[in-house]
């Protein structure tokens, strides 16, 4: 079976379940967190211990929280 070269920069589908097409996007979408506080995107992730959101396994699974490097402001984004 031979392959079509697909065009760069371009979005392109396959067949999935069902017969629709899945449509693949670049990764270049995802956006950055920013500091509330002093707009730093330097912002490292954390577990946030006082919020549990479930157990697995008997061991608990902690919420995300962001501390800025650079003003150390701790902050959640929901």
């Amino acid at each position: 079976m031979a392959r079509t070269p697909v065009p760069a920069g371009k979005d392109f589908a396959y067949p999935g379940v069902g017969g629709k097409a899945d449509v693949i996007t670049p990764a270049s979408t995802e956006s950055r967190i920013i500091c509330p506080k002093c707009s730093s995107t330097s912002v490292r992730v954390e577990s946030d211990r006082s919020r549990v959101l479930s157990y697995m396994g008997g061991v608990p699974m902690y919420a995300k929280k962001y501390v800025c490097r650079k003003c150390m402001y701790d902050f959640r984004v929901d």
